[in-house]
């Protein structure tokens, strides 16, 4: 039962971490596109 929570919290916790990343790389190519433009 514990394990179950923990596998959980440690799923959220690679979700965040992972999606932070893609938030941080699509921000990223947004500015290289808008200074591109300019």
């Amino acid at each position: 039962m514990e394990n179950d929570f923990l596998d959980k919290v440690e799923d959220n916790a690679m979700i965040r971490i992972w999606s932070e990343k893609v938030q941080l790389e699509k921000r990223d190519s947004l500015a290289k596109d808008n200074v591109s433009e300019l």
